[in-house]
């Protein structure tokens, strides 16, 4: 967990300090020069995440000068499950996700706003669907429950955060990060990292399978940008923020700085043979690879008409490139 204060007015709490928390974390302190706390987190089960967070923001609190009227931004970007987790472990996250965000949410103050983030899953969304979404309104686009467990608690992760109030639901296609940077890396990484080192990469999947990639900087600026900005209204939600919004035409065009429900996602998705073959091109060399007959080889691919407007995905051949440019100054 990462607290930062990004002024004497507005706190921000990560939970988890994987791809896309780091990259959030980052975004934040970069935009708005202040320090922020690292506190350990037991995830063990939800109790000791809940009585570890708690007792945490409970000394920054006291630790602290006091705060003002202002808001609590906390975002749950934590989370371990994945499209070939068992049930029992999705029915673990689901109530570690609950406990976790609860504690954060509780040690709020009563005279301060709160707002929650959450980072879902867009390929849970997309399994098994050309083109999702189909509909012009992403929160609607909600296909039946399904029989994989992973796409299940991705779906009551975010009908608990609705129910939670001033919350935004941020569903991301597949992150890869720079070299280097903590939790899991993505196929993206993995590929150009083995490659560059001669080393096999495992792909459980087909030739032809389509993903789509997204890069965790540019997921991170993206909700970064918006916690900022409801930060600047004081705490507002998009309903409260209707009148600041229509009193300044500047700010106008970024009425989806408050949306409630995004999809980030790049224009295009990539076959995996296309992925290897632009790895190769920037190592020119062939790229080891160990196909492997997989459950979860559905194509992810989404509508490029909705997706949330702001976000832009940097060129994947551009990102492949400069991941080997760091990887040789390691």
């Amino acid at each position: 967990m990462r607290t930062i204060d990004l002024d004497d007015l507005s706190r921000v709490i990560v939970l988890g300090e994987g791809q896309i928390g780091t990259a959030i974390s980052r975004s934040l302190v970069r935009a708005r020069p202040s320090v922020g706390v690292h506190s350990r987190t037991d995830w063990r089960t939800p109790e000791t995440a809940s009585s570890s967070i708690a007792a945490a923001l409970a000394e920054i609190e006291r630790t602290t000068a006091p705060r003002g009227e202002g808001i609590t931004t906390v975002v749950w970007s934590a989370g371990t499950a994945g499209m070939t987790t068992s049930q029992q472990r999705c029915d673990h996250n689901l109530e570690t996700m609950k406990a976790a965000v609860s504690a954060a949410l509780d040690s709020v103050p009563a005279h301060r706003s709160r707002r929650l983030h959450i980072i879902s899953s867009a390929g849970a969304h997309a399994a098994g669907r050309p083109r999702w979404p189909a509909t012009n309104d992403v929160a609607a686009a909600e296909p039946p429950p399904a029989e994989v467990p992973y796409i299940n608690l991705k779906f009551a992760e975010e009908a608990w955060a609705r129910s939670v109030g001033n919350s935004a639901i941020h569903r991301v296609a597949s992150v890869y990060a720079r070299p280097g940077d903590p939790g899991r890396s993505g196929m993206v990484a993995a590929l150009v990292r083995n490659a560059a080192r001669g080393k096999v990469t495992p792909i459980y999947g087909r030739w032809s399978t389509a993903r789509n990639y997204v890069h965790a900087d540019d997921v991170g600026e993206f909700i970064s940008q918006r916690i900022r900005f409801a930060s600047d209204l004081g705490g507002s939600s998009r309903s409260d923020a209707d009148e600041t919004l229509l009193a300044n035409e500047t700010l106008l065009a970024d009425e989806t700085l408050l949306a409630d429900e995004t999809l980030l996602a790049d224009r295009r998705s990539y076959a995996i043979g296309e992925l290897i073959r632009l790895v190769s091109t920037a190592l020119r060399k062939p790229v080891p690879v160990q196909m492997i007959e997989a459950d979860n080889a559905d194509n992810h691919t989404f509508n490029p008409s909705l997706i949330s407007s702001g976000f832009s995905a940097r060129p994947l051949a551009t990102a492949i490139r400069q991941m080997l440019v760091d990887l040789q100054r390691q």
